[in-house]
């Protein structure tokens, strides 16, 4: 029984058991004893009347005298008491026995019971009569009593037992229900927090998925996770969209596949012995170029980024492959760019010396060319010194077609600017381009009949023509070829002028093209590259500036230039120019021939001499009077001082202390009608764009003629 109670019940069952026990001994004990002092005291009473009545009969004895009576009655009323009386004694006063019985079988001590009276023999004796009333008999009934007690206890015993272990156990039973009802509910919660955990770890699992996969698949790289086999070989595990995009296999695809699967065999050999061994053992991560095949067998230039990983015991490479396609042809635009502006910044940087040297170089031959022909003009018709005089005019005017060419070459070589139309000017050329190529070169032509006009000087147009026609004529050489040359319209927007040889800046719009294609030996990169340099040539001897004249007159054109050229195939070179809305000019026939002689003062103003010498002497040939000044504040104390008498002032630009450009400032807020014409060794193009809006503004480009100043001076006082 105690086996179905649990282990902290167990003393407290014992324990109701023993005081259970306890309570019925007591309580036995208790009704025992009060059952033998109830029957003592029934006897004892009963001994009482036995004493009373022996008092009175051994009383009446002795006073009858008869003592030996009275002990025989003793005696016989004892044995007739037998089990009843222990014991019957009379004595004196002075304590002797006169008469005794005891019984032959008295009861323990405890039984006895004693009694005693008086008894009074005559006037002067007394007696003491003493009666033990034995209660022995009794204890028979109380050792039955006692076994039925026992008995009672023992079922109560058991009864209370049943009922306290039933107690108990029900106790017991509530209190582990509690418990377990208690772990229950902390179960429970624990389930409920676990489920709940569980729950918003699946769903921060599933968020993380989400997270990590929108991560990976909105990647602009490939991404790779690569798993180490136990056989030595590395497999995909995972992909991200991208790589299904670039390379063209589905991800299921992909989990098949390995990175020697889209790798060339050679590549991957020399990355799996060299480079990503080392790489992974130096560092932990990998980083390199290579080469990686798509679904389509197309092969493309990667960047790969790996790194080693450690997950659950087994290793992988977490990598990227970056699709090098686009950028290696940005970089290669980039560093044709860059080509392209070193290249011009090395020409900017010529083309300025070139055009400072060229500006120089036209004053000088401004006072050879001048006073050659004035000595010509003094001299008659038949002086041998005039032949000498026309030789020094033909040397000059070579040396300024060259400084013509430094200047073009610089940009600054525009000189007549007028509207011109580019088919017709192509189709005056026919006859000079045609007996100036190999006669084994066929000359093409395709001419847009109605093209808008451009903005340039006829001269150096032809000469862009004349230089780009040669050299398909050189690049063709003793073999039969082709030159075909066309013009046409286009619409050009940034990204087609981004790839000409220009570096500025040009406006998008409409553009006039020429385009010069042959099928000669056509040119690799290299000499693509140098092709402008100043004197560089293919052929064995030169031929002065070239390519970089024509560079440079396109630049002052506002223009650009493309060119296309393959080895063994040929080369097309497309000049383009910005269309213009002027109307086309009238021919040189249809202008009005100036006068011999011009009437007027003259105000001269430059800071050389030989300059100020020459130009009056050329003026004063023409009939005109002539004022000079040194410089641009000499000009205007001279021109405050005569201003009514001087009606032109011809100017040079460039000058100390104030020049051409400030001085005419200067003049037109004393004269906002003053007529100035600016001499320049530059373009005309060039020294216009600072003149725009500012007045009545000629122009006369170092070195002229006395013809072409007096042309000049006609034209300037006619407008």
């Amino acid at each position: 029984m105690l086996k179905t109670i649990s282990n902290s019940a167990t003393p407290k069952y014992l324990a109701v058991l023993v005081a259970i026990c306890l309570i019925q001994l007591v309580i036995v004990w208790h009704a025992i004893n009060f059952f033998k002092i109830s029957l003592t005291n029934e006897f004892v009473m009963k001994g009482g009347k036995d004493l009373e009545f022996l008092s009175q009969t051994i009383s009446k004895k002795l006073r009858e005298g008869n003592l030996l009576s009275v002990a025989d009655f003793i005696q016989n009323w004892g044995e007739h008491k037998l089990g009843r009386i222990s014991e019957v004694t009379l004595t004196s006063a002075d304590g002797e026995i006169l008469s005794q019985y005891l019984s032959p079988t008295p009861s323990p001590a405890n039984y006895q019971n004693p009694l005693s009276t008086e008894l009074t023999l005559s006037d002067s004796d007394q007696a003491r009569l003493k009666l033990v009333v034995d209660t022995g008999f009794i204890r028979p009934k109380l050792v039955q009593l006692g076994s039925y007690f026992a008995a009672i206890c023992l079922v109560l015993t058991t009864l209370l037992s049943f009922v306290a272990f039933l107690y108990l156990r029900k106790r017991n039973l509530l209190q582990q229900l509690h418990q377990h009802s208690l772990q229950l509910n902390r179960t429970i919660s624990e389930l409920q927090m676990e489920m709940s955990a569980r729950s918003k770890a699946e769903l921060e699992l599933i968020e993380s998925e989400k997270k990590y996969r929108t991560l990976m698949d909105n990647q602009s790289d490939a991404i790779f996770l690569h798993r180490f086999c136990a056989d030595g070989s590395i497999n995909f595990t995972e992909v991200n969209q991208r790589a299904t995009e670039i390379y063209g296999y589905s991800r299921d695809e992909f989990l098949n596949l390995s990175p020697a699967s889209i790798t060339p065999q050679g590549e991957m050999r020399r990355l799996a012995e060299e480079i990503i061994p080392q790489q992974l053992a130096n560092h932990g991560w990998m980083f390199f170029r290579s080469e990686h095949i798509k679904k389509s067998g197309e092969t493309i230039k990667v960047e790969i980024k790996g790194t080693l990983l450690d997950w659950q015991g087994e290793k992988y490479i977490l990598a990227t492959a970056r699709d090098l396609t686009e950028r290696l042809k940005i970089e290669q635009k980039q560093e044709q760019l860059e080509q392209r502006i070193l290249h011009a910044q090395k020409l900017e940087s010529l083309g300025v010396l070139a055009g400072g040297i060229a500006h120089d170089f036209n004053n000088i031959l401004m006072i050879i060319l001048g006073h050659s022909e004035l000595a010509q003009r003094k001299l008659n018709d038949s002086a041998p010194a005039r032949e000498h005089i026309e030789q020094v005019k033909l040397a000059a005017r070579r040396a300024a077609d060259l400084s013509n060419q430094m200047l073009a070459y610089s940009g600054r070589g525009t000189f007549v600017v007028g509207a011109l139309d580019l088919s017709r000017l192509i189709s005056e050329m026919e006859h000079m381009l045609s007996v100036s190529v190999s006669k084994k070169a066929v000359l093409r032509y395709d001419l847009h009949p109605q093209l808008p006009s451009i903005e340039g000087d006829p001269t150096q147009i032809r000469q862009i023509i004349m230089n780009l026609v040669i050299n398909a004529s050189d690049a063709i050489g003793n073999k039969s070829g082709v030159i075909a040359i066309s013009s046409g319209c286009m619409d050009c927007d940034q990204n087609y002028l981004k790839e000409t040889w220009i570096d500025e800046t040009l406006d998008e719009g409409m553009y006039v093209f020429l385009e010069v294609a042959d099928t000669g030996c056509g040119m690799d990169k290299e000499t693509i590259n140098k092709i402008f340099d100043p004197f560089y040539t293919t052929k064995f001897t030169g031929r002065g500036l070239g390519m970089s004249s024509v560079l440079g007159i396109i630049r002052g054109h506002s223009g650009a230039i493309k060119i296309y050229s393959e080895v063994g195939k040929g080369t097309t070179i497309k000049a383009l120019f910005p269309a213009s809305n002027l109307s086309l000019s009238l021919d040189d026939k249809d202008r009005t021939t100036a006068p011999l002689d011009l009437k007027g003062t003259v105000l001269l103003v430059d800071d050389e001499e030989s300059m100020r010498s020459l130009g009056r002497n050329m003026l004063e040939t023409l009939g005109l009077k002539v004022v000079t000044a040194t410089d641009g504040r000499d000009a205007l104390r001279t021109y405050q001082a005569r201003r009514e008498e001087i009606a032109l002032i011809i100017m040079d630009l460039t000058m100390p202390h104030m020049d051409g450009n400030e001085a005419f400032r200067e003049l037109r807020r004393i004269d906002p009608d003053v007529k100035v014409i600016i001499c320049s060794g530059f373009s005309e193009a060039e020294i216009s764009q600072k003149f725009i809006g500012k007045g009545t503004v000629g122009f006369l480009q170092k070195p002229f003629q006395l013809t072409e100043l007096h042309q000049t001076i006609f034209d300037f006082k006619s407008q």
